[in-house]
């Protein structure tokens, strides 16, 4: 009985090791808050760092999702 339930939480364990976990890219969005500590490097390596403005708000503009 022992070695049966031992052998089952083997084979779990190698089981849940050999599926691979799935990684999820979070985007992340300039705010004024955070828009000084946030830089983007480009696939050439120069980096970037992106400014803020107030500006209209237009019909058609997408809504930024709630990063949490």
């Amino acid at each position: 009985m022992v070695v049966a339930i031992v052998s089952g939480f083997v084979a779990g364990l190698v089981l849940n090791m050999m599926v691979p976990v799935g990684v999820k890219n979070a985007i992340v969005y300039p705010t004024p808050a955070n828009v000084a500590s946030i830089k983007y490097q480009d696939a050439t390596g120069v980096c970037h760092i992106p400014t803020t403005s107030d500006t209209a708000c237009v019909p058609g503009a997408r809504p930024i999702p709630v990063q949490a």
